[in-house]
């Protein structure tokens, strides 16, 4: 569903139309959501040790985080 707004939203934005505003909102609210439901669920299984692949797992929530950031700085 995330990437279904996504999308939707980049092509609505480069048509020039205000619902891609409104879905850059939601895809923020939504990646925001998953990374702080991936941090919660990786600190309490121990994922973010290196020998379970830590590094990998800190990249992976981080992005998610900083692209939620990135979009809602860019929409608001």
């Amino acid at each position: 569903m995330l990437s279904i707004v996504l999308v939707v939203g980049a092509v609505l934005q480069v048509a020039e139309f205000d619902a891609g505003r409104s879905l850059g909102l939601i895809a923020a609210g939504m990646l925001a959501f998953l990374g702080v439901l991936d941090l919660a669920y990786f600190v309490r299984t121990g994922l973010f040790a290196r020998e379970r692949g830590g590094p990998g797992n800190v990249a992976v929530v981080a992005s998610v985080l900083a692209l939620a950031v990135i979009l809602a700085i860019r929409f608001v």
